[in-house]
């Protein structure tokens, strides 16, 4: 597995793969083969660094999205994502809200949500023009041909990404 194991020591942590559930498959067309086939679809844990709740989750096209969430009296808590400047992550913040996407795919499963009464602020990995390569482009009929430079920005690179946004966010509240 490609978890690191400081995440995997951290408090909250916990992983699942929803490919290997018999009642259906939530990422569409996700090819066979490939780096992704031996990475977990989700992975929750509390940032040791920040005490920040961190979330990275494969969303439908296969493509990796990571998600911080703050506290209610963090200056960021309830702003529009495209408000919010200062942050440097991949393809910039492409969510903030007071939910994570991840909360309907997990209500019934028997796994908590991590601090699902957070603001979450998030990316995505799946920016065609920036070189991101979307697994499921791979085998999805009638898709456009995919960059033979495309790069698969893998778990290890969500995570990282993730860390570094919890610091950054974490560094907007210190004085």
């Amino acid at each position: 597995m490609s978890i690191p194991k400081r995440v995997q020591r951290s408090s909250g942590f916990q992983y699942r793969s929803y490919r290997s559930r018999s009642a259906g498959r939530r990422v569409a067309g996700l090819p066979p083969e490939g780096p992704w086939s031996t990475e977990p679809d989700e992975v929750r844990w509390i940032d040791a660094r920040t005490d920040l709740a961190c979330v990275v989750s494969r969303n439908y096209w296969g493509a990796w999205c990571g998600y911080v969430a703050v506290t209610s009296s963090h200056p960021f808590c309830g702003r529009e994502r495209s408000t919010i400047n200062g942050i440097v992550v991949h393809g910039d913040l492409t969510y903030s809200g007071f939910s994570g996407p991840w909360d309907e795919r997990a209500k019934g499963d028997g796994a908590p949500v991590l601090a699902s009464s957070g603001y979450w602020l998030g990316f995505d990995c799946m920016h065609i023009y920036d070189g991101d390569l979307i697994p499921s482009r791979l085998s999805a009929p009638g898709a456009p041909a995919v960059d033979r430079n495309a790069v698969y920005r893998d778990l290890t690179f969500a995570i990282r990404e993730v860390e570094s946004l919890a610091q950054q966010l974490a560094d907007q509240t210190a004085p």
